[in-house]
């Protein structure tokens, strides 16, 4: 039986619209590890064949086994989403660019998917960044189509402050969401090299097992670690910062933190 308190889910609801989920306060699927279970979900139902047009997230339906666990990325945990398209009518915004190839498609609906989870909306090029009179990149927003040149996919355009996802995520968009001559080779993670629905769903498959090791399960919160890239030369082994209160070390390959009380 379907069930809110407030715009909370509770573990009483079976299968519910997928935007009626994105638009709750605690939607999951505005978490990196949301999003991988949901694409985990999609990418099942597609392991011979193709993503025919976009995804219509206003008419599509999911279940959950569990909601309480699904951002703990357990295989216990079975989330199925019952996918719907959208018509002709409604696709001319959401049709991918024309020097798009085809074998492409299928990772470019995903991406528009993506956006649309994180961001609760139908217009996938949207962005909920608040403008706090702060210098920052955000993106054009006169109309969709502009937008599209202009877009952005780093974690604080998907909410008031930095949304909970990591840059492999706003990588992983940047590799869907293909625009010509833009491409972040240089982000520190491990891509395929020939892209489609099959190497998709490896990825993954991979990501769910980090991120499912990295689970805070005494506090029932995800982690999401940040490659820093800090341009040490190779043979610096020690590094440390003390200002008498803190004080902060390098070694080993990992870092320390020590506050006096």
């Amino acid at each position: 039986m379907l069930k809110f308190e407030g715009n909370y889910l509770t573990t009483t609801i079976k299968k519910i619209s997928l935007l009626a989920i994105l638009r709750v306060d605690d939607n999951p699927f505005r978490h990196e590890n949301g999003i991988l279970m949901i694409l985990h979900s999609i990418l099942k139902q597609f392991e011979k064949s193709e993503i025919p047009n976009p995804i219509d997230i206003s008419n599509c339906t999911v279940e959950c086994s569990d909601w309480d666990s699904i951002l703990q990325l357990n295989h216990s945990t079975k989330l199925d989403i019952d996918i719907n398209y959208l018509s002709i009518e409604d696709k001319f915004f959401h049709s991918p660019p024309k020097w798009l190839i085809e074998e492409h498609y299928s990772l470019y609906y995903l991406g528009m998917f993506i956006r649309n989870c994180l961001l609760g909306l139908v217009d996938w090029s949207g962005s909920l960044t608040v403008d706090q009179g702060k210098p920052a990149y955000r993106g054009i927003k006169s109309n969709l189509l502009k937008r599209q040149i202009g877009i952005a996919h780093s974690p604080e355009i998907f909410g008031d402050s930095k949304s909970p996802m990591s840059n492999w995520l706003s990588s992983l968009l940047f590799k869907l969401l293909q625009w010509p001559g833009v491409d972040n080779v240089s982000d520190d993670y491990d891509w395929p090299k020939n892209w489609n629905l099959i190497e998709l769903n490896k990825l993954i498959e991979k990501r769910i097992e980090i991120q499912g090791k990295g689970f805070c399960r005494l506090t029932n919160i995800p982690t999401y670690v940040e490659k820093v890239n800090l341009k040490w030369s190779k043979d610096k082994k020690k590094f440390e910062c003390n200002d008498g209160a803190t004080t902060i070390a390098y070694g080993g390959g990992f870092f320390s933190l020590w506050i006096k009380t």
